[in-house]
């Protein structure tokens, strides 16, 4: 069952008509490029990108100035503000965002930086209705979609979010973060999405491509590499060649002696699948760590078991 295909499993609709179009990926407009998805992917629209052409962005500017300035202190000042004050002047930044978006209700980038401000504070609710009010004015915003998606998985409605993950990598299939997270739906939703129809092999691929195009996004991102090297180990039938090359794309760039240690551990496993024995020992003698004994122990007595085979066979 291919993905971009679905139209009702299970029970539930995909709504892959209306959610997933956005256009030619090449034919993005400006509003697009204005966001960016850092901050663990919360929607996040530069200062700088607002223009100073009207009374209204002007006004926007300066609620997101004072915004930015508060979380800053309140973050790096904590002991200045008394619960009550801190309240208080959260609820000034909302009441602002608010007022401006009844006086201008078409100012898609408001509801934006309102849906920001809510998750920052925690009103999740309030935060998916604006971002929902933002997909209605312009449907071509791809970390507007991001964000319903992740309302939704937060909340364990996985259809609604595979629809809203598949439609922002529609929109802008060249960020990374976008195919990391619908690997990441497939993973932790694996047995649902198998109880709504998905074949199980067909639902893992989809995930292994996922967290390859992540990985080939962003080659420096190590969480991305180590997810798609892991991802192996759910195949039915794992390509154990690649799986060796993801884990030694990960050796190169492991930043401490713990995550070379561990990457030898799985680069051992992986050796031990393809019966290259002599290697695996080789890698599993690479490990000396305490903490990581237990598991080179398990690792060698399986190569132990392996090599006496034959001799009971």
């Amino acid at each position: 069952m291919n993905l971009k295909t679905i139209g009702v499993i299970g029970g539930f609709c995909l709504f892959i008509i209306g959610l997933w179009g956005c256009g030619k990926t090449n034919e993005v407009s400006s509003k697009q490029q204005s966001i960016s998805n850092r901050m663990g992917g919360e929607p996040v629209v530069e200062t700088h990108s607002i223009k100073k052409t009207t009374l209204a962005q002007e006004r926007l500017e300066k609620i997101v100035s004072e915004q930015e300035k508060l979380l800053h202190d309140l973050e790096n000042n904590p002991d200045n503000y008394s619960p009550n004050e801190k309240d208080r002047l959260l609820e000034g930044i909302l009441r602002q965002y608010a007022r401006y978006v009844e006086d201008n209700p078409k100012d898609v980038y408001a509801y934006i930086l309102y849906g920001k401000f809510l998750r920052t504070v925690g009103e999740f609710d309030l935060a998916n209705q604006m971002f929902m009010k933002a997909d209605t004015l312009d449907s071509n915003i791809a970390v507007v979609k991001q964000q319903i998606g992740n309302y939704f998985a937060e909340r364990g409605d996985h259809g609604l979010a595979l629809s809203y993950f598949l439609s922002a990598i529609d929109c802008e299939p060249s960020q990374a973060l976008y195919h990391f997270q619908l690997g990441d739906l497939l993973s932790n939703y694996k047995n649902a999405f198998i109880r709504s129809g998905f074949e199980q092999e067909t639902l893992n691929q989809q995930m292994l491509n996922a967290f390859k195009e992540a990985a080939r996004l962003s080659p420096n991102e190590w969480i991305y590499q180590m997810r798609l090297a892991e991802t192996y180990y759910d195949m039915q039938s794992p390509d154990w060649e690649q799986a060796l090359d993801s884990w030694r794309v990960l050796e190169a760039k492991a930043p401490t002696q713990k995550d070379r240690e561990v990457i030898y551990l799985h680069e051992g496993r992986v050796l031990t699948q393809l019966g290259r024995l002599g290697d695996a020992r080789r890698h599993l003698g690479k490990v000396y760590l305490p903490e990581l004994e237990a598991t080179r122990r398990e690792l060698l007595e399986d190569i132990r078991k392996l090599e006496v085979q034959p001799e009971n066979s």
